[in-house]
């Protein structure tokens, strides 16, 4: 405005128009300095020195160039929810919703139950195939509760051909041998007590062994009192889980005359592969039953010749199944046989596991096998600990199970004897 002019109405209420079209410039030149908040914040976040630098339109150019550089990730967005509802569009149309495969899982792990045993423990007067029945029930009516599990809860819910005990809530090894023991006590009156008394056992033949994990006696209280895993097997009822390994050499008789040692040599052995028979199987009813009858065949001995038995013990209530079907005793009997130290070596009717076993000795996650053999021979050459060697030892079994039992399994029987 000059000196002395005479100023106008509008230049009176909002002030000069000069100097409001050197404050405009003003402004354009700034510009950054006139956005708001708003977009300050935004250019600080994204080429803020350079918006800084030029002002207006320039502004706004840069901001479109900086969303276009991240249009590329909410193009991929945009595509990975378009797949989405085009697969929940295909699962109705298909009668089933999909869900996330981590929520399906969590809901089915829930507790690591059987589907045999949907309703609770098994009732009196319960067989195969009521249980089978109720198991067909139980895998329908989870396809109805979690549709989205795909294929496993689909062919548990089918019928008859059930895809195995734990195929719609899952399973775990601990669950699985624990209903073994439910079925054992139901059908023949098999107790906690006597399932303790093979950790007993074991224990007691363990305290000899320098090399073994667990050298504590325990009592069947201590079992008893032991906190529960998998009703009604208790932590003292399951095996360790160590490291540990082994080897054998086999070779020619004349060879082994040479090193004037012992000799052991294979008198028979029987092996079997079963499966889990679409979950029509009897659950009390090991391997062992196969293949220890062909090793007995095959040997031309009883059950009654055998000195000492290396048996895998998983499981307490695995060892007594296998006495069973190796015809030590008569079925249903295992529990009774057991009892009172009916496995310690020097007291009982059949020395077993005298290093331990994979109760206290060693169990290498899975793979006691070889350890069993090898105990063996060291009982028949009489290079066990004194306190647990079987006098006269000429006959030995070693035998055990392969994979997991109720799911698929393989069992091997060996029988040795010492030579001249």
């Amino acid at each position: 405005m000059r000196i002395g002019a005479r100023p106008s109405r509008r230049s009176a209420s909002n002030g000069s128009s000069s100097c409001a079209t050197a404050a405009r410039r003003r402004s354009s030149d700034a510009g950054a300095t006139t956005l708001s908040g708003l977009h300050r914040r935004r250019l600080r976040t994204s080429h803020a020195p350079r918006a800084r630098q030029v002002g207006g339109a320039a502004a706004c150019r840069v901001r479109a160039r900086c969303a276009r550089r991240r249009r590329p990730g909410l193009r991929r967005c945009r595509r990975l929810l378009l797949r989405r509802r085009r697969t929940r569009r295909r699962s109705r149309a298909d009668g089933r919703l999909h869900e996330p495969q981590g929520a399906a899982r969590r809901r089915h792990r829930i507790g690591g139950l059987l589907v045999h045993q949907p309703r609770g423990p098994c009732r009196a007067g319960d067989r195969p195939g009521a249980l089978l029945g109720r198991a067909r029930h139980a895998g329908r009516q989870a396809a109805q509760r979690w549709p989205g599990d795909g294929h496993r809860v689909a062919r548990a819910a089918r019928g008859p051909a059930l895809v195995g005990l734990g195929e719609p809530y899952g399973w775990t090894v601990s669950g699985i041998y624990a209903n073994f023991a439910c079925r054992h006590m139901h059908e023949h009156g098999t107790t906690s007590e006597q399932l303790a008394w093979v950790k007993v056992a074991a224990s007691m033949h363990a305290q000899h062994n320098p090399h073994a994990l667990l050298r504590k006696v325990f009592t069947v209280e201590d079992v008893l009192n032991s906190p529960m895993v998998a009703d009604p097997l208790h932590r003292l009822d399951c095996c360790v889980i160590t490291d540990g390994g082994g080897a054998l050499v086999v070779t020619r008789p004349e060879i082994a005359r040479s090193l004037r040692r012992p000799m052991v040599a294979v008198r028979g052995f029987g092996e079997t592969v079963r499966t889990g028979e679409a979950g029509d199987f009897d659950m009390l009813r090991t391997g062992a039953a196969i293949s220890g009858r062909d090793a007995f065949e095959s040997a031309g001995l009883t059950p009654r010749d055998v000195k000492y038995a290396s048996i895998y013990d998983n499981f307490t209530i695995m060892v007594i199944l296998q006495l069973e079907d190796l015809g030590f005793c008569a079925r249903g009997e295992g529990g009774r046989f057991v009892a009172d130290g009916g496995l310690v070596s020097g007291v009982g009717r059949l020395p077993w596991n005298t290093d331990g076993g994979g109760l206290c000795n060693n169990h290498p996650q899975n793979r006691g096998g070889m350890t069993k053999v090898i105990e063996a021979m060291r009982q028949l050459r009489g290079e066990a600990h004194a306190a647990v060697q079987v006098p006269n030892c000429d006959i030995a079994m070693a035998t055990g199970p392969g994979m997991v039992f109720g799911i698929g399994h393989s069992h091997a029987t060996l029988l040795m004897e010492r030579t001249s």
